[in-house]
């Protein structure tokens, strides 16, 4: 479990465009499981958003300004077991919210609002106050705040993700420490602390660098 210690300005969201993508990797399907998201354990009233697998194997992302204003599911498409698949999380503007699976369009919704400035750390692999920690493994998690990366329907990228302009967290990327971090110079410092049984790992997606 993974937490930035500080609650950095650049990490809250707020009307910005953004684009939250990695890659997920699940041993067993069925269960709700956090992928990321900020949610303290003031519940609802301490959440900003949620990004989750939820029981029907699919990407789920719950906004909230104090209780869950909107929310969005890849409906159309799902997550299997035992294979690595890339998802991002993408809102253009305030306006649209859309869910991508293997590069492929799997949801959208209309949004319109600012997401609150919450006191919760920001937490991968788990939902704080709520357990649904994630079983299986996490790779080249990377947000990136004001650009809305993916529009339509893209290919995947083969490589490792890198720190581009608006990058204000790139982690999960390294084999030999679970507590490594980057993020471009605009980006406040970040402190991850590592919790439960979270480890850094050798198996990944196959990404080039």
């Amino acid at each position: 479990l993974y937490s930035n210690s500080t609650d950095p300005s650049d990490l809250q969201l707020g009307s910005a465009s953004f684009t939250i993508e990695g890659w997920v990797y699940l041993n067993s399907l069925g269960s709700s499981r956090g992928i990321i998201g900020k949610w303290g354990a003031g519940g609802p009233s301490d959440q900003e958003f949620i990004i989750r697998s939820n029981s029907s194997n699919q990407i789920q992302i719950d906004l909230s300004n104090g209780t869950v204003i909107s929310s969005a599911n890849s409906s159309s498409r799902r997550l299997t077991q035992n294979t690595w698949h890339h998802f991002a999380v993408v809102r253009n503007g305030n306006t649209t919210l859309q869910i991508y699976i293997d590069g492929l369009l799997a949801s959208g919704t209309a949004y319109n609002g600012t997401l609150p400035s919450t006191s919760s750390n920001l937490i991968v692999s788990g939902v704080s106050g709520a357990g649904e920690f994630w079983n299986g493994y996490i790779s080249n998690l990377r947000i990136v705040k004001g650009t809305a990366l993916y529009k339509s329907d893209f290919t995947v990228p083969t490589h490792a993700l890198e720190v581009i302009g608006d990058t204000v967290l790139l982690c999960c990327n390294n084999p030999d420490s679970a507590a490594a971090a980057s993020y471009a110079g605009i980006g406040t410092s970040k402190t991850i602390t590592v919790n439960g049984d979270a480890a850094a790992s050798t198996f990944s997606p196959g990404l080039t660098r």
